[in-house]
């Protein structure tokens, strides 16, 4: 999803509004699934870590790197682009 996302046509490169109506949707699927994936984890895998882990519980305070790394703009948002120039938002 996230590489159909970032290929697919946007406001900056001419898309029309259609396809800014699929991008839109995509993003909001993307970011819906994004949210089911870190429920998972913190339902199971958090858990498993601070139960197998030697100082497991470190992790759940102070969560991996990778996590710690900012998200895409449009994560969070349900706007996966910006506006087309000229037009109101």
């Amino acid at each position: 999803m996230l590489t159909e996302l970032e290929a697919g046509p946007a406001a900056m490169t001419g898309a029309t509004e259609e396809q800014l109506q699929a991008r839109k949707k995509l993003a909001e699927k993307l970011i819906i699934e994004e949210s089911k994936h870190e429920a998972v984890e913190g339902e199971y895998f958090w858990p498993a870590v601070r139960e197998k882990l030697p100082g497991g519980n470190r992790w759940l305070t102070r969560p991996p790197s990778r996590s710690r790394t900012p998200r895409p703009c449009w994560a969070g948002s349900a706007s996966p682009a910006p506006a087309r120039p000229g037009s109101r938002s």
